[in-house]
């Protein structure tokens, strides 16, 4: 099918005003083709278009795309510095803990997998329910573990394993910085 100069203009014009879809209704009535080929007659008309032609950036191709794609990677940028500075608040109150606490021994008394540890403090007896499991069981029953204990709550209890004071660390710490970073580089380069 041939386009003259005049149609392809009149296509340029909506087109550049964002009207693509009146653009395509216009093609299909005025040369009598289907959706498809008159989408595909007014994108390579689009692409034959310089940005300068487009009256508005918004209306540029792929603008949408790339306005969007910004906001995507602002979004894991922020949620990977949301999850190191929850790694950050958990490691320094565990920290803090480790370095107040009172350092005592507690036995496993049950389920090694994720156990429930005995221990006393000024002669009163305590229980700790780990919310950290393992398989294999990182325990065995009735073995004796480090624990640093708060002064003032004592069943505010860090048990000095990597598992228990550095593993939440880690995880979220590590996953952070590789939001923050993809968020960051992907932001700059596009």
């Amino acid at each position: 099918m041939a386009v003259t100069e005049d149609q392809k203009q009149k296509v340029k014009e909506l087109l550049s005003e964002g009207r693509k879809i009146e653009a395509i209704k216009w093609l299909r009535e005025t040369f009598s083709i289907g959706l498809k080929e008159a989408k595909i007659l007014a994108e390579h008309i689009e692409e034959e278009m310089h940005p300068s032609e487009f009256k508005s950036p918004s209306f540029t191709p792929n603008a949408r795309r790339d306005k969007m794609g910004k906001r995507i990677t602002a979004v894991f940028a922020i949620i990977g510095l949301i999850m190191m500075g929850f790694a950050i608040v958990d490691a320094s109150i565990d920290s803090k803990l480790a370095s107040t606490g009172i350092e005592t021994k507690g036995k496993v008394i049950d389920n090694p997998a994720q156990p429930v540890i005995e221990y006393s403090v000024n002669d009163s007896i305590y229980y700790y329910y780990s919310t950290t499991s393992s398989s294999p069981p990182s325990y065995y029953i009735g073995e004796e573990v480090d624990l640093f204990i708060n002064p003032d709550n004592p069943s505010h209890v860090l048990v000095n394993t990597f598992t228990d004071r550095w593993l939440l660390e880690a995880i979220l710490g590590g996953m952070g910085l590789i939001f923050t970073l993809v968020g960051l580089s992907v932001n700059k380069l596009s």
